[in-house]
């Protein structure tokens, strides 16, 4: 009877041991199937540059990071890039649900070609930014990279100046006065007075103040 009983404790706790193994099989199954649908919309058929912010942004927030030299080098080796040396700089700019969430770049080119311009704005604009709350990992999944290529900054002059001439949804702008400067880019603003006063406001300009304005003139790619 004592063996009896000791085989049954013995099927019991295999039992449990085996159940156990199942309940985290079935789990560890559930969370790979979360995982792969909640990939980030730049994994795939996306633009060059949008990819690359996209990695930058990935890198970022990976338990085992690379190099930004290894991104960069990985990045080049992908079919469809070309790489394109630059005289005026980018943006990067994450959005999340259309509403920015972090925002960074320069009117200048300061890197070796628009592939390293864009991955290491996107870690400034991870990093730097201050008009934002960080951007967290649960977020990744809604989080969508453009990027902002700058192709020309013209003075507004004369007649020009006159706000009936903007056009936010295409160009956009920069207030200059007294060494302070702000900048809204295409389509982040919809009605030309509002893109004048903001970009006023960026630049900690008062409203009343009079100030150069500038034409930017960019590609932005989604």
């Amino acid at each position: 009877m004592q063996a009896l009983i000791l085989t049954q404790q013995g099927a019991d706790i295999f039992y449990n041991h085996s159940m156990q193994n199942i309940t985290r099989k079935i789990l560890y199954f559930s969370v790979a199937l979360c995982t792969v649908s909640q990939t980030p919309t730049w994994a795939a058929g996306s633009e060059p540059l949008v990819l690359a912010a996209g990695a930058a942004v990935d890198n970022h927030f990976s338990s085992h990071p690379q190099t930004w030299e290894q991104v960069i080098a990985k990045l080049r080796k992908r079919p469809g890039y070309r790489p394109s040396v630059r005289k005026m700089g980018l943006f990067v700019t994450l959005s999340k649900h259309g509403e920015t969430r972090a925002c960074w770049g320069n009117l200048t080119n300061q890197y070796r070609d628009d592939l390293e311009a864009v991955v290491y704005t996107t870690e400034l604009a991870l990093t730097k930014e201050y008009r934002h709350p960080p951007i967290k990992s649960s977020e990744l999944v809604d989080i969508k990279p453009q990027v902002t290529l700058i192709e020309a900054i013209e003075p507004i002059t004369g007649k020009g100046r006159a706000t009936g001439s903007l056009q936010p949804m295409v160009d956009g702008l920069m207030a200059r006065s007294q060494g302070k400067s702000g900048i809204l880019l295409p389509g982040e603003a919809k009605d030309p007075y509002f893109q004048v006063m903001q970009c006023k406001l960026k630049a900690g300009i008062k409203p009343s103040e009079p100030c150069q304005l500038y034409r930017i003139k960019a590609h932005v790619i989604r």
